[in-house]
């Protein structure tokens, strides 16, 4: 969002011209799965009765969000076990995903003013993530914090 980019992008937007990955040509081929930011890659079943399905993953390292011990560490496609309650979404190494805690909040005003955030760390290489935590609100400017970490947990942070 602050390069013009859109923030649901296709794979080959942030893999093909990537000088860490030297243009990753097999993302042109891939038009099942996408990127939601620069840190999630989405990969929805698409057809019914599906056990499980060919995921491509470009280099780096991989955390499945749902179940994050199912880490994949090489380029390439895997098949992945899917069930219709499971999301199949996956977050790259080297990123910090900021959730909400509070889930009986009826409004995202309700939402932003109560409760705890959730950060979910997930190490890179090098062990290391980056993230951010936007919050806007009617009544309050937007708080901005980046986030820099070198261990992998959730830590729960207080809104206020």
């Amino acid at each position: 969002h602050t390069r013009g980019l859109p923030v649901v992008s296709p794979l080959f937007f942030d893999y093909l011209n990537n000088k860490e990955v030297l243009g990753d040509k097999e993302v042109l081929q891939i038009d099942t799965q996408f990127m939601f930011g620069e840190g999630i890659m989405v990969a929805p079943v698409l057809l019914p009765g599906v056990k499980t399905v060919a995921v491509y993953f470009p280099e780096g390292t991989w955390y499945d969000y749902i179940n994050p011990l199912n880490v994949i560490n090489q380029p390439g496609h895997t098949n992945q076990s899917v069930v219709l309650e499971k999301q199949t979404y996956y977050v790259k190494g080297g990123h910090i995903v900021t959730t909400h805690k509070n889930t009986t909040a009826l409004s995202t005003a309700e939402i932003s003013n109560t409760g705890d955030y959730v950060l979910d760390v997930y190490l890179n290489n090098h062990g290391n993530a980056l993230g951010s935590c936007i919050q806007m609100t009617a009544r309050h400017m937007t708080r901005y914090t980046t986030i820099n970490s070198s261990t992998s947990s959730s830590t729960q942070l207080p809104t206020r």
